[in-house]
């Protein structure tokens, strides 16, 4: 029996994803196992080794988009535009009572302004005139939607979304009559962070076609691709919420520190499997009550392995035969968008009963000998998808999400 008040939901949703901006395209993509993995177009890739990323059509947000502008804080501001248009739950609280809770990235550096004028040695350069508060971005389209009830922005990369959708399903626990907007956004598609996942060499080495360069899972794994995108959702306690907007359930949440090493996952997977359980205890469930899960799988050497020794841990002799499934090998990398972009794609799960397909996933490697799904969607019965993400550096994130009432 579960020891919290009420339940959380999820009542609301809207993206920006490289194979989707709405729901109806996203969900047909992940069904048809596009993929949108492609040389970069929006931004001179002559100074890098590699080329390849997963862009979101620039076209969208602003035709005069340029390699010089902060493309996430594009991709906030059409999920939230998209959201208010298509919620209906929004509008039953007042502005005070409305809480954004946000996961991103880095700060962004305008790099082409600043080289041009470093450039010029006449002029004297003020660093603070290219350099571009992610926090202000939030802030700005909080006051631009009257959400005035606090902000929350998340800069835990790869688990920042994740984490900031379980603080607001912790908070939502305890405090009645509010809705948290919350979710994720993120582009690491300019020079100065792309540039920075090169010199770490996480990047995949796959020399073919780009639509296959992210392998999660697979034995011919080279490497990761970046992403970029947003998705945001409406929380609220079950109890608020008008029945027929629910999508789906948060049951649970777990997060864990191990601060193993900057640029590799702790292998044993202690850690992520320590998340993973908690969410799961938190939920009031067992591991036997887990039908599906959604796993970080960015298709590196190092990723891989580790999540399948957590899976051991989490599910015993069961690890080989539970469906698992990663929409990087669509989508990329998002990094601070990508759990939130994934959660989507675990709300398609549950509304389909399926585990999706993982792009690129061909060939099965012992070493990671975890149930992936190819060919053709795994139709089965779900009522539990675990979410597990976990971050360069030590941290990992753990949701438990679910059909509402089951």
């Amino acid at each position: 029996m579960k020891n919290n008040n009420s339940n959380i939901v999820i009542t609301g949703m809207s993206l920006a994803s490289p194979i989707g901006n709405n729901q109806n395209e996203f969900y047909n993509a992940i069904k048809n196992q596009h993929t949108a993995t492609a040389e970069l177009k929006g931004m001179d890739v002559n100074i890098f080794t590699k080329s390849i990323g997963a862009e979101v059509k620039k076209e969208i947000w602003n035709e005069n988009l340029t390699d010089r502008d902060d493309r996430k804080k594009y991709f906030l501001d059409y999920t939230l535009e998209q959201l208010f248009k298509s919620s209906c739950e929004i509008e039953k609280y007042n502005e005070a009572s409305r809480i954004l809770s946000l996961g991103t990235g880095l700060d962004y550096i305008n790099v082409p302004d600043l080289v041009e004028n470093i450039s010029d040695g006449d002029k004297i350069i003020k660093l603070d005139d290219y350099y571009h508060s992610t926090y202000d971005v939030a802030m700005q389209a909080a006051l631009k939607y009257n959400i005035h009830g606090g902000i929350s922005v998340n800069l835990a990369t790869c688990v920042a979304s994740s984490q900031a959708i379980g603080i607001g399903y912790r908070f939502l626990k305890k405090t009645e009559n509010k809705i948290f907007i919350t979710g994720g956004f993120d582009s690491m598609l300019n020079y100065s962070q792309y540039l920075g996942f090169q010199r770490l060499g996480t990047f995949s080495t796959w020399d073919g076609d780009p639509a296959c360069a992210c392998r999660p899972f697979d034995k011919k794994r080279s490497g990761l691709v970046l992403g970029e995108g947003a998705a945001l959702f409406t929380l609220q306690r079950a109890d608020e919420a008008d029945q027929k907007s629910i999508l789906a359930e948060i049951k649970g949440y777990g997060s864990t520190m191990d601060g193993y090493l900057v640029t590799d996952p702790e292998p044993s997977g202690l850690y992520l499997a320590k998340a993973a359980i908690s969410a799961i205890k938190d939920a009031g469930l067992s591991p036997d009550d887990i039908d599906s899960v959604h796993l970080h799988g960015t298709g590196t050497f190092k990723n891989d392995p580790a999540e399948a020794n957590a899976m051991k841990i989490i599910f015993g002799d069961r690890y080989k035969k539970i469906p698992v499934f990663s929409l990087k090998g669509s989508i990329g990398h998002g990094i601070g968008a990508c759990s939130a972009l994934e959660v989507c794609g675990v709300i398609y799960a549950l509304e389909n009963q399926v585990t999706p397909v993982t792009v690129n996933y061909e060939f099965p490697d012992d070493t990671v000998g975890l149930f992936a799904i190819k060919g053709e969607e795994h139709k089965m019965k779900i009522n539990n998808i675990l979410k597990l993400n976990a971050n360069i550096g030590g941290q990992n994130s753990a949701l438990v999400i679910g059909r509402h009432g089951q």
